[in-house]
């Protein structure tokens, strides 16, 4: 018994070494998104500058890393298609049947996405005449080119206190932090999988621990809205996998597969907080650990007194513009929720207030919430202040926010 323990220990160690060198051999094989934009940057309603008496408009929505629908209009006539996502280019064909059947309109539409606008190539044929090709350059105002990787960022990441090693260093994509997923593992006392070539999705690459398994797909072939790098899918024993949308992708980056923290880490049940000025990622996993952080947190800083309701009054002395309600704090961990009125609502937010007082906070969107908004919350003597670095809903800029206490505690919605 002793040497089968022995051989099965030297083959497990065998196949892991095998394993690591299929997984940085694969992810060297497939395309990074280095050179790629964010693509959800591009939602919303586009215009061209010149006024040519013609209503001509671009809208475009549900972006995700593969398609995007588009809504084109040229003046009476409508079209509404999906385009093809191609690095920069986005290509889609059309068909569209006008005034009672007797107009029939097809043909292809063809997106070139820029750091600036949109270029909109439109090729038309009516009743199966060609009519040719024209093209428009389209602009939004409100529009802020991302670019997929930031790796300028310098970034160090403590797993309960003490400075995790990594090979890689950190990235930022869309405003997120991506950590190589072995890392993410090994801090989480877990094993990597990687299951090549799955029928219809590709490559799949996952983190085991215990009962709980979450997967990514590494590349995206379009078989289904769940199954590509924007999601993660969690699965407890034989349960249903459940999907989760991750704010940034699973990329492959310099031979490494980088996956969110946040969204991994906490799957598994643990806590990441998130230090804007020092750009320090803490990973809380030893619950006694993080009980006497909190506890020492408390014995410093009693935060308890901006527990309520907090106002900003701008158009009315009796109807708020924007409230932030903070529902309760544990010690450096705030429970909170954002409301602008009429344009939009954060419910059931959580984020951590760090030594100097200020919650760098990001909104997960839910049933109840709208798109992420992102910046800080500074609770500092009477007055807290919000600021909005960063914004995915259109309705909402970057702004700062003073407020003033409310009275009443009661949620307002």
């Amino acid at each position: 018994m002793k040497n089968n323990n022995k051989g099965g220990k030297k083959m497990k160690k065998l196949l892991s070494i095998i394993l690591t060198t299929v997984i940085i051999m694969s992810a060297m094989a497939i395309p990074a998104f280095a050179d790629q934009p964010y693509y959800p940057c591009y939602e919303g309603t586009w215009n061209i500058r010149e006024n040519s008496g013609t209503p001509i408009k671009l809208k475009i929505s549900n972006v995700n890393s593969n398609n995007m629908d588009i809504y084109f209009q040229y003046g009476q006539f409508a079209i509404n298609t999906t385009g093809k996502i191609d690095g920069k280019k986005v290509n889609a064909n059309y068909r569209e049947v006008w005034e009672g059947g007797d107009f029939i309109v097809s043909g292809t539409i063809t997106l070139d996405l820029g750091d600036q606008g949109i270029w909109l190539d439109w090729h038309a044929y009516e009743n199966g005449r060609d009519c040719g090709t024209d093209g428009y350059m389209f602009y939004n105002s409100s529009f802020k080119y991302k670019s997929a990787i930031n790796d300028s960022v310098d970034i160090t990441v403590e797993l309960n206190g003490s400075q995790l090693d990594l090979e890689q260093n950190p990235i930022m994509v869309n405003d997120s932090v991506l950590l190589p997923i072995r890392a993410v593992a090994e801090s989480m006392g877990a094993e990597v999988t990687w299951t090549e070539g799955v029928r219809k999705i590709g490559n799949v690459v996952g983190i085991q621990k215990d009962s709980r398994y979450i997967g990514f797909c590494v590349e995206d072939t379009g078989y289904n809205e769940n199954y590509n790098p924007y999601h993660m899918m969690i699965r407890d024993g034989d349960q249903e996998g459940q999907f989760v949308k991750l704010y940034a992708p699973v990329t492959l980056y310099n031979g490494y597969t980088m996956v969110p923290i946040r969204a991994v880490t906490e799957a598994f049940g643990a806590d990441v907080t998130w230090n804007g000025v020092s750009r320090t990622v803490n990973i809380l996993t030893d619950k006694k650990t993080q009980s006497t952080s909190n506890s020492s947190n408390n014995t410093t800083k009693d935060y308890s007194k901006y527990i309520g309701v907090w106002a900003e009054y701008t158009f009315s002395d009796d109807v708020p513009e924007t409230e932030l309600i903070i529902n309760n704090i544990d010690g450096n961990k705030v429970d909170y929720e954002i409301m602008f009125y009429r344009l939009a609502g954060y419910y059931n937010q959580t984020a951590y207030i760090d030594d100097n007082g200020v919650i760098n906070f990001k909104t997960v969107e839910n049933e109840e919430s709208s798109q992420p908004i992102q910046g800080t919350i500074t609770l500092s003597g009477d007055s807290v202040n919000l600021n909005i670095t960063s914004s995915e809903q259109r309705s909402i800029t970057p702004k700062s926010i003073e407020f003033y206490k409310k009275n009443t505690q009661s949620r307002l919605k």
